[in-house]
């Protein structure tokens, strides 16, 4: 009875190249890993003299190596444009560039109504999500451009209002705030330029919101009617206050980020090279199926 053959050798994927590909990948790995390998061959010789000359320099060297496809010349063409058109757009880049555009809408925006003030419960359930924050530290895990090949990012729109997180003696509304949408921000942030100077002014001096101060920012309670394409959210949130100088390129609005507000929502993104009626006012669709309410329930679209 023969013995089977080892795994990795019944399963070895074959395929067929021209030897120019296969050699050139083979000298391309050779020359990463051992850079400074010389070999001597007679002036005059053969492929197969020159083959058998490196088979014996390699002898105690030789190393596993992927084959590839390889990459066809118009792709290759199209990459190196794509990395040129992308060093032009940095070195050029003009920042009163418009960096963001709307997501489209089915409905007339003018119905949608200032959200209801949130229930007790909705307050102290937005009151201790204010608790489990990580220290602040930047309001970005990381700081994501946008597409160099579209120069845009979706905003959406929403009818917000502010009140502090204990407090709901004064409260800031912003009728048509324009947010970025998911940009990588850990939780949702606002400039504080866009606040009225009474808000701003009660946010920084009130001690009642000493226990959610931080420096450079504090927390407020966040509550919006958000408008995407196909219908309209209610939710309800803890949102960061910073300073505008702290926001990538200084950006002034709000950015609609991750806790508490991405993370409530089940959405599907169509940017518009995708839609059959392509329109240049506008980033694209995202369209939302269910999302958790305020009442911590899911909630059809």
């Amino acid at each position: 009875m023969s013995n089977p053959k080892p795994a990795e050798e019944s399963t070895r994927r074959v395929v067929a190249f021209h030897p120019f590909h296969i050699l050139s990948h083979v000298g391309k790995a050779i020359n990463t890993a051992l850079p400074d390998l010389e070999v001597s061959t007679p002036y005059e010789t053969t492929w197969q003299e020159c083959l058998e000359t490196v088979s014996k320099s390699l002898a105690g060297l030789d190393r596993k190596i992927s084959i590839d496809p390889p990459i066809p010349t118009l792709r290759k063409r199209a990459l190196r444009n794509q990395a040129l058109q992308q060093a032009q757009a940095q070195a050029s880049f003009d920042t009163s560039t418009s960096l963001t555009k709307p997501i489209r809408l089915q409905y007339d925006t003018n119905q949608v109504p200032l959200p209801t003030p949130p229930s007790p419960q909705t307050k102290q359930r937005a009151k201790e999500n204010a608790q489990p924050f990580p220290p602040y530290e930047e309001p970005y895990p990381v700081v994501i451009p946008a597409a160099l090949e579209s120069q845009t990012l979706p905003t959406i729109t929403a009818k917000v209002t502010l009140e502090g997180v204990d407090d709901g003696s004064k409260i800031d509304t912003l009728e048509n705030a324009v947010m970025l949408f998911d940009t990588g921000a850990q939780q949702t942030i606002i400039s504080s330029d866009v606040l009225s100077p009474g808000f701003r002014d009660y946010l920084e001096n009130d001690p009642v919101h000493d226990p959610y101060r931080l420096e450079g920012g504090c927390r407020v309670q966040f509550t919006a009617n958000i408008e995407f394409t196909n219908t309209y959210i209610r939710l309800c949130t803890v949102a960061l206050v910073v300073n505008r100088s702290v926001i990538p390129n200084s950006r002034s609005g709000i950015i609609f980020g991750q806790k508490g507000c991405l993370d409530s929502i089940c959405f599907r993104s169509v940017p518009a090279k995708f839609l059959q009626a392509q329109d240049d006012d506008v980033w694209g669709d995202i369209t939302v199926d269910r999302y958790i309410n305020p009442d911590g329930e899911i909630a059809m679209c």
